[in-house]
């Protein structure tokens, strides 16, 4: 009941203005449970987060609420581009992710730090792009570059490129499939193969014959069934 949960929330807010930062801990992990519950909370946390060092539990907070934290998506990019921790810049990129298509206006900045030096951040936000949906359509040809070569994320950046066209599906990332097919046919590790094995058909439902056939080997490979 919405009425009930209003004094609920009015404690919250003036735990996440306290001095005590065990009041402040526990209010956002309150707000990380109630997850979209929550949203009448979001200014509350971001003022907090503006007066505190370490800024991850805040970005959890909102990343909980999905597309009701809509209205967060300026300070998520104010902290994405900022002089944070890592994990706390890798968390404000995963919060526009679950925030989805309503954080459209990121997606300029998320395919920029596709790049990042930092991985987990780099991760984060291809991550992110695979949840936007047909938002993301410019990603989709960085994101073919990026298969076409190791970058500087390596493999494992790829397996995260390759998940993400996977949920934006054929109708955004079929001209991916050459790339992802190439990845299967070519020299790459079982375990990326693997992936690409596994997701190719989630972005393009007919691949070649060819391929089909490489595939099929590569299930008995034992390696190939650890991706």
């Amino acid at each position: 009941d919405a009425r009930a949960a209003k004094p609920a929330l009015e404690t919250l807010k003036e735990h996440l203005r306290s001095p005590i930062y065990s009041r402040r801990s526990a209010a956002l992990t309150a707000a990380q449970t109630l997850g979209p519950h929550a949203a009448d909370l979001l200014p509350a946390i971001i003022e907090a987060a503006k007066l505190e060092k370490y800024r991850r539990p805040h970005m959890d907070a909102i990343a909980a609420m999905g597309p009701a934290a809509a209205q967060a998506v300026p300070y998520l990019l104010e902290v994405l581009h900022s002089k944070d921790q890592a994990d706390v810049r890798e968390r404000a990129a995963m919060a526009l992710g679950a925030i989805g298509a309503k954080a459209a206006a990121a997606v300029p900045d998320l395919i920029k730090a596709m790049r990042h030096e930092e991985h987990v951040i780099s991760y984060a936000a291809i991550d992110a792009l695979g949840q936007m949906g047909d938002a993301s359509a410019d990603a989709v040809p960085v994101m073919i570059k990026l298969l076409e070569q190791p970058f500087g994320a390596g493999e494992d950046g790829r397996h995260h490129v390759l998940r993400a066209l996977a949920k934006l599906g054929p109708k955004l990332a079929a001209q991916a499939g050459p790339a992802a097919a190439q990845i299967i046919s070519g020299r790459e590790g079982a375990k990326l193969k693997a992936t690409a094995a596994q997701t190719l058909p989630k972005f393009c439902p007919d691949p070649p014959k060819g391929l089909i056939e490489e595939m099929t080997s590569l299930a008995g490979d034992r390696d190939f069934r650890l991706g």
